[in-house]
């Protein structure tokens, strides 16, 4: 689990990446010192995984918990590719590695499966790298706009 100072900073991250990618702001705010606390409460999920050889997710705001139907201590630390149902994971993995290739790929639909087994289907999405302070490829981040079972 991420403490809040470290907290900060991975939202500081998720935010600049998002920006500097994309050409938007991942939410409305004057400065840092509060982004963290915006971002886990806005309304669409987002998440963070890791640049490990097996990510491992490392961010999830309220919306992303309440969408997957885990606690923060379960969804912290799991292989992200668990995220979607077996027969999904070779297409999630070439998504994955087309938003590496091109840093970000906007509107993207494909299905996931929660805590309890249920699958849903992710409507609109945006997946982003995810750089550090010095520029290096440090995971990557999705926000879902839109969603449904």
């Amino acid at each position: 689990v991420i403490l809040n100072r470290d907290h900060t900073n991975h939202c500081v991250k998720l935010f600049m990446s998002y920006e500097n990618l994309i050409g938007k702001k991942l939410c409305d705010i004057a400065s840092n010192e509060h982004l963290s606390s915006v971002i886990k409460i806005l309304p669409f999920p987002i998440a963070s995984h890791t640049n490990n050889t097996v990510p491992t997710f490392n961010y999830a705001n309220d919306a992303m918990l309440r969408l997957f139907g885990m606690h923060e201590s379960e969804f912290i630390g799991l292989d992200s590719r668990l995220s979607a149902t077996r027969s999904n994971q070779v297409e999630r993995q070439k998504l994955l590695d087309e938003v590496h290739q091109h840093r970000f790929i906007e509107n993207y639909q494909g299905y996931r499966v929660r805590k309890d087994g249920t699958e849903f289907f992710i409507k609109k999405a945006t997946i982003w790298n995810v750089y550090n302070a010095e520029d290096e490829f440090d995971g990557q981040a999705v926000i879902i706009y839109e969603w449904s079972d």
